[in-house]
């Protein structure tokens, strides 16, 4: 029986929504009023990345996996065979004006990638400009599914899903701004910018913040952030950023995360990413002495292939 948190009865919802595309922002004049050439940019990457997540229509069916390494030096190499597979998921995301759903199966590896769903654990996430919809399992009584439906304004979905629904999207169809960290903690300002030879811009952010700790509540750390971003075409193209993270008065990292965008396809006139790979580390696992280095893959093979239809934003509630 479905567990409802609301009366939640046997219904089809299809969430269709539109917004209005901002045109991509031009990078203003470096020496008008107090705006420096790095946060010119800033501002026409940014207002660029949301004119694309305005504008872009998709569908596509992806795998997900998180895979655990010993060393940094196994994890950066894509043709090692040394890792651990310690995340497997599947499922598919479509994105049409302010409507958007994304479906993900997950389970105990390796066997989440094929065979059928029965055996895993779905979760759906649907929403347009309103309302969101969650349907999931229930963590307090294993077996049982869970709905959620709220306004989108509200912070209502519970926190653990919307982590794994967003960990299995692309990181590009992320609302928050390219200045993010870790840890919901924000860069605000660009420090620096760089013209590489390929033509592709190098903006760096710098901030500190507290860092959550499971045990001590919390330490203070600073984060530098670099975004590699192809400015050539209509829509900016961030194909790929690199997170350190710092303690304070400390030369070394104590962690980074490397996300790069390996391939592109176009979906309706716009190049999106379709695999894109991700090395973070080091960390522990549980109470394990060990440091590991993980590699993430998203990948989609027939991200484009079509546009999204109506039928791809219903989820159907079973009684």
């Amino acid at each position: 029986m479905m567990k409802r948190l609301i009366n939640l009865m046997p219904f089809l919802a299809s969430f269709i929504g539109v917004v209005c595309a901002a045109s991509l922002g031009s990078a203003q004049d470096a020496g008008s009023g107090d705006v420096s050439p790095e946060q010119a940019m800033h501002q026409r990457v940014e207002e660029g990345r949301k004119a694309w997540l305005a504008d872009v229509e998709l569908f596509g069916n992806y795998t997900y996996t998180r895979t655990r390494f010993l060393s940094e030096e196994e994890a950066l190499n894509e043709d090692s065979s040394e890792g651990v597979v310690v995340l497997a998921a599947r499922g598919f995301i479509a994105k049409k004006g302010g409507a958007y759903r994304f479906r993900i199966a997950y389970g105990d590896p390796p066997n989440t990638l094929d065979g059928a769903e029965s055996a895993l654990r779905v979760i759906d996430q649907a929403a347009n400009e309103k309302f969101e919809i969650v349907v999931g399992p229930d963590s307090e009584s294993p077996g049982q599914v869970i709905g959620w439906l709220a306004s989108r304004e509200e912070a209502s979905i519970d926190l653990e899903i919307n982590a794994l629904v967003n960990m299995n999207t692309p990181f590009c169809l992320s609302f928050d701004p390219i200045s993010e960290t870790m840890w919901d903690f924000n860069l605000d300002e660009a420090i620096s910018m760089e013209t590489l030879d390929n033509g592709h811009v190098v903006l760096t952010f710098k901030g500190e913040a507290l860092r959550p700790r499971r045990y001590d509540g919390g330490t203070y750390a600073t984060f530098i952030k670099e975004a590699f971003v192809d400015t050539s075409g209509e829509y900016p193209q961030i194909v790929q950023t690199i997170v350190s993270a710092f303690q304070l008065d400390e030369p070394t990292p104590f962690w980074t995360r490397r996300v790069t965008v390996k391939e592109w396809k176009d979906s309706g006139g716009i190049s999106v990413p379709s695999v894109i790979r991700s090395v973070d580390g080091p960390a522990r696992i549980g109470g394990e002495p060990q440091n590991y280095w993980f590699v993430s893959e998203w990948k989609s093979e027939d991200l484009g292939d079509r546009l999204p239809s109506d039928e791809d934003f219903a989820i159907k509630l079973d009684p």
